[in-house]
């Protein structure tokens, strides 16, 4: 049974208290709350125009399949995908993808649609926004439109890391998060004036100028931050504003560099050699026989071989997901049938 895709209500939260890091006043973008949706026609979605300015959702370079129970493809990108919500089943979900001309359906693990903070909210150390630190002054916090990974979940709350110039870890209340959002401009950098601080990526910054304080983030491809004050020979008050996270914290100019979760690209297993065109509308499918799931808006080169069944072809084109492979029917290869 179909069920719709759902942003659980939190039984608590996080007051959204604002830090005193100077560019809290700027503009954020417009976030959109994933609301609960009936599965769409696949092609009604892939066929739709594509809008930089509607509202989405944001797929991780993650595992897909192109019908359960079918072949799992790994991404060797880093790159996150525009995609269209479809459908659920279980903890798969399925969303329209574009990818150059090629526009096609996919299943993926619902861990690897990517939510976005609908308000400025401080992350929690703890579920339930409890923190083992108390008393402490600094804190970071995220603001609307910054895109997160859920990492796990308990009573209403998210567990989430986010990765931008600074990588955060902790807990959000699932109230605060949303699945369809409007994608701002991410990563720019707030001007304060403040005299600044060259860090090294893996600087880690905390809530107390000592080993035990509790870590707040971790520097991860950024090298600047404002200094508020210096405490002494080894520790900074610092802060630091982009369009999509705050933070006022504690750094060691001295300390060891911490790990950042950081993915890498990789090569493909099975490399695509071009040997054939496929024309605009070609229909494609991901198995012989079954319900087509997607299409080609203009001509495009591919790698082209005979699959084994009478009238079906082995279709690959580059793309992310090492040796995607779709079906194409067609008497010969320069004869592909097309659905559009």
């Amino acid at each position: 049974m179909r069920s719709a895709l759902v942003v659980l209500a939190a039984c608590g939260g996080v007051p959204s208290t604002p830090l005193t890091t100077a560019g809290s006043a700027t503009p954020v973008a417009h976030v959109e709350r994933a609301k609960a949706f009936e599965p769409i026609d696949l092609f009604t979605a892939l066929a739709s125009p594509e809008n930089p300015d509607a509202a989405t959702a944001f797929v991780a370079p993650v595992p897909l399949q192109l019908e359960l129970g079918g072949s799992v493809y790994e991404s060797t990108s880093v790159d996150m995908d525009r995609a269209t919500l479809v459908d659920r089943a279980g903890t798969k979900v399925r969303v329209a993808l574009r990818h150059g001309a090629m526009h096609f359906g996919a299943w993926v693990d619902d861990y690897g649609v990517l939510p976005a903070v609908v308000r400025d909210i401080g992350v929690a150390e703890l579920a339930g926004g409890g923190s083992s630190d108390v008393g402490t002054t600094f804190e970071v916090a995220l603001r609307p439109g910054a895109r997160v990974r859920r990492l796990a979940h308990a009573k209403g709350w998210t567990q989430v890391r986010y990765d931008g110039e600074l990588e955060v870890n902790g807990w959000l209340p699932d109230d605060a998060l949303a699945d369809v959002f409007v994608q701002p401009a991410r990563h720019m950098r707030l001007p304060t004036g403040a005299p600044q601080l060259m860090l090294m990526p893996g600087a880690i910054f905390r809530t107390r100028p000592e080993w035990t304080g509790r870590e707040l983030a971790i520097l991860a491809s950024g090298y600047l931050v404002d200094v508020i004050k210096e405490l002494d020979d080894a520790w900074v008050e610092v802060a630091y504003t982009d369009t999509e996270v705050r933070m006022h914290a504690v750094v060691s100019k001295h300390a060891p560099p911490g790990r950042v979760h950081r993915p890498h690209e990789r090569e493909p297993v099975v490399p695509i050699v071009p040997d054939a065109t496929a024309p605009r509308g070609t229909c494609l499918y991901a198995r012989a026989g079954g319900e087509p799931i997607g299409f080609f808006d203009a001509d495009q080169p591919v790698q082209l071989v005979e699959s084994g069944q009478l009238g079906w072809w082995t279709l690959r084109v580059d793309t992310p997901w090492d040796g995607l492979a779709f079906l194409v029917e067609g008497h010969a290869r320069d004869a592909l049938a097309t659905c559009r």
